[in-house]
């Protein structure tokens, strides 16, 4: 006796918007008489594994390098936390700005040749937002502390040396860009808390990293030592 039942076939697309890609996602009801029917399944899912194939081998832009999550830090960290410091000037119209991430969120690396959108996705396949965060001066003593006790996470805007955390710009109040996760109290980045104000812009970082990506033709490479204990 055959079996009844529905599937839902989603279909997943991306509608270019101002910060770069959204995804949207369809539903389409398919009625399936017989579980055993794989190949009529197949045949419903296929053209939507495609498509999202498909979007997922866009090219976005080319690395002349392999780019590689290090700690203290590395060239895939400096970029990534470089282009969060340059939205947050460009947003903020100040120079007192920061960039802090954490190293666990930088899922993979980007090698050397062609990067396409699926590169992004691996790099950071999480949801997160970023955000900007007003802090007073004192509480950079305690992300330094922090830095120290992880050996060091991907940053931009200032340098560690000679047991100092030395800003680009001398002021009272900072502000760090950063992700709503470590906001949050991800991996335990407990003085973001203690902050003054919190901006959150609704900017996915993903989609901010893949915008950021398309304004070059070769990836910049910041291979630098910007934290040394």
């Amino acid at each position: 006796m055959n079996n009844f039942f529905k599937i839902i076939i989603i279909g997943a697309g991306f509608i270019a918007c101002s910060c770069s890609f959204k995804s949207t996602v369809a539903y389409q009801y398919a009625t399936v008489t017989n579980v055993n029917d794989n190949a009529g399944i197949d045949s419903l899912i296929t053209p939507y594994r495609q498509e999202l194939k498909q979007k997922m081998q866009q090219k976005i832009t080319f690395a002349a390098t392999d780019f590689i999550n290090e700690r203290p830090g590395g060239n895939l960290g400096n970029l990534v936390a470089d282009m969060l410091l340059q939205k947050a000037k460009e947003d903020l119209q100040a120079e007192n700005c920061i960039a802090l991430l954490n190293f666990g969120g930088l899922r993979s690396t980007i090698n050397k040749g062609d990067v396409f959108l699926e590169d992004l996705y691996k790099l950071m396949p999480f949801d997160n937002e970023l955000v900007y965060v007003r802090v007073k001066r004192e509480v950079l003593d305690e992300m330094h502390a922090y830095l120290k006790n992880s050996k060091g996470e991907p940053v931009s805007g200032f340098r560690i040396g000679n047991g100092q955390l030395l800003p680009f710009f001398t002021a009272e109040e900072y502000w760090i860009a950063t992700s709503d996760f470590l906001l949050n109290g991800g991996d335990k980045m407990y003085f973001l808390k203690n902050n003054r104000e919190v901006i959150q812009t609704g900017i996915p970082i993903r989609e901010l990293l893949i915008k950021a990506f398309q304004a070059y033709d070769t990836l910049p490479d910041p291979n630098e030592s910007r934290i040394v204990w």
